[in-house]
Parts: structure tokens; C-alpha cells; sequence
């Protein structure tokens, strides 16, 4: 989910007439219900003209990538990269990938998600006070919310959790509970899918858009529980992205923060190299 705070970054990369021509689903705001009360809708501007996207990551993703592509980077793919070491009498970095090939080079970038291929070797903190379970799975045939658009995000609160769910234009609805961590317990008991259903039935509005739909994929279960690092960077490496912060996830700023860390962080390593 892409508010129009990524549309100055695109416009920067001249990548938004691309991503257009995706046809993604555009977004002009939210819908949220806190518990019982009714749902209330918030726009992006007055006149709904200000919008986002609701994004297939993978379409989004290649994108990106043949973009980075075209510009010059030299994009090896189908290379797992396994360790990274700095060692502390030189001043490079060595990558060992998975086919046993060794990189050597003057600047590490970790921009592997919540992976955090460096921000693993002691730089990771979590917050330890509220640790979150994501619980996720894609929806066909859902009945569109009445009186809202149907690119708006819809978020409600239950009293053990939360529901995220947007609508893509592959005619798809994701659907997300954010649940205690502690809900583990109960799937290694009861089992995911059964979970994931019974968590989604207490969520009275949008379990209703539900009613005659069609799961489209097993549910999955992934950590969300917020996190920083204790350092993003030095001489040597840079943390950029999910690798060095996570945030929640009902923000919809995730890819945006992605993005714009990477921006700063390509000024920065060009700094320090020059």
C-alpha cells in the first residue's frame, strides 16, 4: 500500500508514468473502524485527487529492478549471498554467496529486508514490550465495502487484534490479522488456517465483505514486531530500508521509507567513496 508521499520519489527516478502503466489500483484514502464504533473514512485531499497505489509486489518489485537496470546497475541474479564480513584490517567487504563465489568490494549496502543479512551480526534491537504475529492470506471474490472506493485500505480493530486488507487490480483482496505474539502458542495447537479464521471472525466488518468469498491461498504466519538498530552504518556498510528499522505496519510506510533510506543512503556511500 503506496500513499502519495512515494509520488516525489517516483517523479525523482522518473519511474511514475511506469508504474502507471502497471495499472495498479489507486488509492485516495483509508477506512478504519476502532471496534464497534462505525467506519470512518479519510481522504488524502479534499477533492480525492491525491492518490497512491496498492501495489502487487511482485510486478512492482521486477519493475524496479529492469528500472535499476536500465540505468546501469549490474543486477546478478539468482545469487543467494550467505555472509558478510568486515574485516577489522581491511578496508573492504567480502560477500560469499551461495554457489560458493567470493565478492570483494569498498561498500556494503544491506538492503535485505527484515532478512538483515549484516543487521543480524549484533546490530538488531527488538522491541521487546510488544511483539506483533502477522497472519496474512489473498482473498478472491470479495464483496466491495459500500460508500468507500474500493482502492481505499481498511483497517479494524477487535479486542485481540487487528485487520489490515486492500484490494489489488489482479482481483485479489489481502487480508492481515496483526495478533499478540503469544497467538503462536494456540497455532501450533489448533493449526494456522483454523487460527487465521477464527481471529478473522472477530473482526465484524470486514469478516462481512467475506461472507461469499473465496481464500485464494493458504495462510501464512511472518514476524512483525517492530525493530531498529543499534548503528546503520560506518565507513564500510550502510543498513537501508527493513534492514535497518521496521515499523508498523498500519503506517502503509514501509516501501516509502524503503525507498527514500536508499536515496539518502546513495548520497551518503557516494560521499564517503569520493
Amino acid at each position: 500500500s503506496l500513499t502519495p508521499r512515494i509520488l516525489p520519489i517516483f517523479d525523482f527516478l522518473n519511474l511514475r508514468s511506469e508504474v502507471e502503466r502497471v495499472g495498479f489500483l489507486p488509492i485516495a484514502g483509508h477506512t478504519v473502524c476502532w471496534g464497534e464504533a462505525a467506519p470512518r473514512t479519510a481522504y488524502y485531499s479534499p477533492d480525492r485527487s491525491r492518490r497512491g497505489f496498492q501495489v502487487w509486489r511482485a510486478d512492482f518489485d521486477a519493475l524496479l529492478l529492469e528500472h535499476a537496470r536500465q540505468a546501469g546497475v549490474q543486477v546478478c541474479e539468482g545469487q543467494a549471498v550467505e555472509a558478510v564480513s568486515l574485516p577489522p584490517d581491511s578496508a573492504e567487504v567480502q560477500v560469499r554467496t551461495a554457489s560458493q563465489h567470493r565478492i570483494t568490494a569498498a561498500f556494503f549496502v544491506d538492503a535485505t529486508g527484515r532478512s538483515g543479512l549484516l543487521a543480524r551480526q549484533g546490530l538488531r534491537r527488538r522491541n521487546r514490550g510488544f511483539q506483533t504475529l502477522a497472519l496474512t492470506a489473498y482473498w478472491r471474490d470479495v464483496a466491495e465495502p459500500r460508500g468507500i472506493e474500493r482502492g481505499n485500505t481498511l483497517v479494524e480493530a477487535y479486542a485481540d487484534g487487528i485487520v489490515w486488507s486492500l484490494a489489488l487490480h489482479t482481483g485479489l483482496r489481502n487480508v492481515t490479522l496483526l495478533v499478540d505474539w503469544r497467538a503462536g502458542a494456540d497455532i501450533r495447537r489448533a493449526g494456522l488456517a483454523d487460527v487465521y479464521h477464527a481471529e478473522l471472525g472477530k473482526a465484524a466488518h470486514i469478516s462481512g465483505l467475506l461472507e461469499g468469498a473465496r481464500i485464494a491461498t493458504a495462510p501464512q504466519a511472518a514476524d512483525a514486531t517492530l525493530y531498529t538498530a543499534t548503528q546503520f552504518g560506518d565507513a564500510r556498510f550502510l543498513l537501508v530500508g527493513d534492514a535497518g528499522l521496521f515499523i508498523d505496519p498500519l503506517s502503509s510506510e514501509g516501501v516509502h521509507k524503503a525507498m527514500a533510506s536508499a536515496l539518502t543512503g546513495a548520497v551518503v556511500v557516494n560521499t564517503l567513496l569520493r
